[in-house]
């Protein structure tokens, strides 16, 4: 049974508690018992979700780390192409070859476009642009809704969360 199911087996029993009491105001003892056995269900389903839940956090932490290691060995690979890429430029440079056709590869020195090279601290004020940027104090507006301010524009949400001890 899912949870769902659970708890309207248990609202069923607790609509139903009124049959099972005497004129005492003592409920019957199969009731007590149906009782417990509907809370003990929903018991043991709440620690097999959790078991799920935390099988689930371990596999995520693993992957995690699994992406770090990879992300690692990408970046030394990476860093390999470069050194390597940057070694061959370097012989071509200095042999003086711009073109070298080995096996399938035809390897050769390019012009690239020109890179725009700034010292910042020497550029005269006709080059500068002034750029205004427009932010929305939500601090400030926060503060004034805890205060009791209302606004159109603005509410406080609250909400709840599953904490699991």
């Amino acid at each position: 049974m899912n949870l769902y199911e659970l708890s309207e087996q248990q609202a069923e029993l607790i609509a139903q508690m009124y049959i099972h009491v005497d004129e005492d105001g003592v409920i019957a003892d199969d009731f007590c018992d149906a009782l417990d056995l509907a809370q003990m269900a929903i018991d043991q389903k709440l620690v097999a979700i959790q078991c799920v839940r935390l099988r689930a956090k371990a596999e995520e932490e693993m992957y995690l780390r699994e992406i770090e290691r990879l992300q690692r060995k990408a970046k030394a690979s990476a860093g390999l192409d470069k050194r390597l890429k940057e070694y061959v430029e370097s012989f071509m440079l200095r042999t003086g070859q711009k073109a070298i056709q080995a096996g399938t590869f035809k390897f050769r020195l390019q012009k690239n476009a020109p890179r725009l090279v700034v010292d910042e601290s020497a550029v005269p004020p006709d080059f500068v642009k002034i750029e205004t940027v427009q932010k929305i104090d939500k601090e400030a507006i926060k503060d004034c809704l805890k205060k009791g301010e209302t606004f159109s524009f603005a509410h406080l949400e609250h909400t709840e969360t599953l904490r699991v001890a």
